[in-house]
């Protein structure tokens, strides 16, 4: 849905003809650096507060590959308010994850 507002022809030339142009920058970010630093900050929350409840937390790198898609969908969930369907994650944890155990 949008909102359209009637705009006189001599407002719609005057958009049409100026001459803008976008400069980019570069990315001043190391995202490597960054991703590396967001899991380790991230691991040191869970562990912290799974040890206030006296559970003990084991990480195995193989399930590790099972979080992208996920954060993906949260990350485009939040930027766009559409709701992306997780079932496939669901299900993909569901397989991976023995009984009686947490991801």
């Amino acid at each position: 849905r949008g909102i359209k507002k009637h705009v006189d022809s001599g407002q719609q030339t005057g958009l049409h003809n100026r001459n803008t142009q976008i400069v980019l920058n570069p990315n001043l970010i190391d995202p490597y650096h960054t991703a590396a630093t967001l899991e380790h900050q991230l691991r040191r929350l869970v562990r912290d507060e799974r040890e206030k409840h006296d559970l003990s937390t084991h990480w195995r790198e193989d399930l590790s590959h099972l979080l992208l898609p996920a954060i993906s969908s949260y990350e485009l969930e939040r930027s766009t308010g559409v709701k992306v369907d997780d079932e496939d994650f669901q299900n993909a944890v569901r397989h991976a994850v023995p009984t009686g155990f947490t991801f």
